[in-house]
């Protein structure tokens, strides 16, 4: 079988997934939702940090999202290989493609594919946003719009989180283990380890840890302004984040190209 073929027969059983589509609607509206009403909030206090004329400020406003919606296209990256185990419908496409590499390959293209498209519906979502958050606030005219080509280096990073998510996927083949495992880790251990480690002065060790790689790959986030740090460069964000993916996928594919059928 041809790997156009092994690839179209991915996105086919991926688009069967409603959580694509649920994903592909509610992420960029709640992006845009929150940004708006977090900005419009803001605009209303006069004790507010952060500052409204920043395009720092505004940028980290505009990726609140971004900063912690990573777990959706990194859950979605584990439901597609976890999914196709259970329902033994990997089974079935070894039978007209017996080679497990390519398989696992064509996973995480439809895996990056898809986060590289919500990352891009996400980043709209945010900038609009912001956009609309400023003029309901007053910090704005009616002709404003919030510009920021940063906003869009969401897209670069949902994406390594997708193909991370299928690495994980892999890995484990639990939906259920995968999913909560990676929630716990990303959202209670890490910001504890974030604040520990902050306190104790390893700043260096903080830029290595994945949310805040996240954090520098997309430009910055609130948590760097609520922390007070500047984050690390957004090339070394992307480095540390990439690095991530590549040894996850690196794994999961030794772990696949020994998947057995039951």
């Amino acid at each position: 079988m041809r790997f156009a073929a092994i690839l179209r027969t991915e996105t086919r059983k991926f688009l069967s997934l409603k959580l694509w589509w649920l994903a592909g609607g509610i992420v960029p509206l709640a992006a845009l939702a929150a940004t708006a009403a977090l900005l419009f909030v803001v605009g209303l206090s006069s004790r507010s940090p952060m500052n409204l004329d920043s395009p720092d400020h505004l940028l980290a406003a505009a990726n609140l999202l971004g900063s912690v919606g990573y777990v959706v296209p990194l859950g979605v990256g584990v439901l597609i290989y976890t999914s196709d185990v259970a329902h033994r419908t990997l089974a079935v496409t070894l039978i007209g493609e017996p080679s497990r590499t390519r398989i696992y390959a064509s996973k995480v293209i439809v895996a990056a594919g898809y986060g590289a498209a919500l990352g891009v519906l996400t980043a709209v979502g945010g900038a609009v946003g912001t956009s609309a958050g400023l003029r309901v606030s007053g910090s704005a005219s009616s002709g404003d719009v919030f510009i920021d080509s940063r906003v869009f280096l969401i897209t670069v990073t949902f994406s390594l989180w997708a193909v991370l998510g299928v690495g994980l996927g892999s890995l484990i083949r639990s939906s259920l283990i995968a999913i909560v495992g990676a929630l716990a880790v990303t959202q209670l251990l890490e910001p504890l380890a974030r604040l520990a480690l902050s306190t104790l002065g390893y700043q260096w060790a903080v830029q290595v840890l994945p949310g805040a790689a996240n954090d520098a790959a997309i430009g910055g986030s609130l948590v760097n302004l609520a922390m007070g740090g500047a984050p690390a460069s957004v090339s070394a964000g992307m480095a540390v984040l990439a690095c991530y993916a590549v040894l996850a996928v690196a794994a999961g594919a030794v772990r696949s190209a020994r998947f057995e059928v039951a």
